[in-house]
């Protein structure tokens, strides 16, 4: 790696993350790192990926030799995503025993401190949700987050302040981490993927990916009154969303058995798994596996599964 006045994009700065060799006391580490902090110092906007190099190398390095998580503002979010990790779902609070990623006891002293950050968090976040937003994609969360706490709203007759609370606080800072999960996936793989064939060009845009993350992710995550149905496990991983859509899909329309449609409803099994692709006026409306009875019984009845390729069949009517 070479010293850059450029960006550094997801991709080069992963591949330093996942070397078997990655020393952040290497040359090649410290490059990009001294890079990084020079245009921070400067004043200069970085990227979200290269903040998180950045605060990975200043976390793991000799306490102090180059400064504190605490110290910088691109640092913030990151802080924010590593106590989300350690105390979601159920300890939002910091009062039940915690672990960290060193699997250490965290002491009482220092769960006091988190959560007390995390009710920053909460309330910073709340603002900002709260205020004149511009910004599409947290348009998009706060969008998906007020449903879900009228949801919350709705069913929460008979249960105490003090759980409403927790429940609230839960779904404010699952938003907030969703967030930060999604400017990692945009950052790595663009705003909107096309699905290019010869009549139609199907598109996978912002708010598409937020719904699918709050809607069909992280169930455990979600307070248990407004769970529903349909979440994914693997092999969908949320980072790889459209690289298998745009796959999924190139392979459907290549094969022949329905021709490209601005309007249609898919049903697959991918790898062993039945999911529903949903298009609407050429733009991917919502992906996402099919568990209820009722729907898996009329598939496996009404239509025949045809094979497209070792990992991909297609739901095709009688």
């Amino acid at each position: 790696m070479v010293l850059k006045t450029s960006t550094y994009t997801p991709q080069e700065l992963y591949k330093i993350f996942l070397s078997d060799t990655f020393d952040i006391e290497g040359d090649s580490s410290q490059i990009v790192f001294f890079e990084i902090k020079r245009r921070i110092d400067s004043g200069i906007k970085i990227s979200y990926t290269e903040s998180l190099y950045f605060y990975f190398c200043l976390k793991h390095s000799i306490e102090g030799k180059y400064g504190n998580v605490e110290d910088y503002t691109v640092c913030h979010e990151h802080i924010f995503t590593d106590l989300y990790r350690i105390y979601a779902p159920n300890n939002l609070n910091c009062q039940l025993n915690a672990v960290n990623f060193k699997k250490e006891q965290i002491p009482l002293s220092q769960r006091r401190i988190h959560e007390q950050s995390l009710t920053e968090y909460l309330i910073e976040w709340e603002n900002i949700l709260a205020g004149n937003i511009t910004d599409e994609k947290i348009q998009c969360i706060k969008k998906e987050t007020l449903k879900d706490i009228e949801k919350l709203e709705k069913k929460v007759t008979g249960y105490g302040s003090n759980w409403i609370k927790a429940e609230k606080r839960k779904i404010y800072l699952r938003s907030r981490f969703i967030f930060n999960v999604l400017m990692e996936i945009l950052e790595w793989n663009g705003v909107t993927i096309n699905v290019n064939t010869s009549s139609l060009t199907i598109l996978f845009k912002t708010k598409t990916l937020v719904h699918i993350l709050f809607r069909h992710y992280g169930q455990i995550a979600k307070p248990s009154l407004i769970v529903n149905e349909d979440y994914f496990t693997e092999p969908v991983h949320y980072s790889r969303l459209d690289e298998i859509l745009k796959t999924v899909l190139g392979d459907i329309y290549e094969c022949g058995l329905i021709k490209p449609s601005a309007n249609d409803n898919i049903n697959i099994e991918y790898k062993g798994t039945i999911y529903l692709i949903l298009i609407r006026k050429s733009i991917i409306i919502t992906f996402y596996p099919v568990s209820k009875k009722d729907k898996l019984k009329k598939l496996k009845t009404d239509f025949n599964l045809c094979t497209i390729t070792d990992d991909l069949k297609i739901f095709m009517e009688k």
